[in-house]
């Protein structure tokens, strides 16, 4: 807790209770980050990464965007499906269109 804090507590006991549960929520929601925006470039590189490490079995890192934040996630590529557009890390099931870095370890 910072010095910015100390104004809310102070004031908290003093509203309503409704009031305490809207001022969570509107802090959780200027918390969230936005999904960052890739080209079809970057699309392309990534699939190359995943595609080569599934290869050569190589352990990979993945991040990837997830209800307002970025997640990662390191292990193996188990599957790639093209069809229903996700891939497979270690029983780890990642949207492809949320992925927004894959790095081979």
């Amino acid at each position: 807790m910072g010095v910015n804090d100390r104004g809310t507590k102070k004031w908290s006991s003093m509203m309503l209770p409704e009031h305490v549960v809207e001022l969570k929520e509107l802090r959780k929601e200027v918390s969230l980050q936005q999904k960052p925006i890739l080209d079809e470039q970057q699309f392309q590189e990534f699939n190359f990464r995943l595609v080569l490490a599934q290869k050569d079995n190589l352990c990979v890192e993945v991040k990837y965007f997830h209800s307002g934040s970025i997640k990662i996630v390191k292990g193996y590529v188990d599957t790639i499906n093209y069809l229903d557009q996700y891939i497979m890390i270690d029983e780890k099931r990642i949207i492809s269109n949320d992925i927004i870095d894959v790095n081979i370890l």
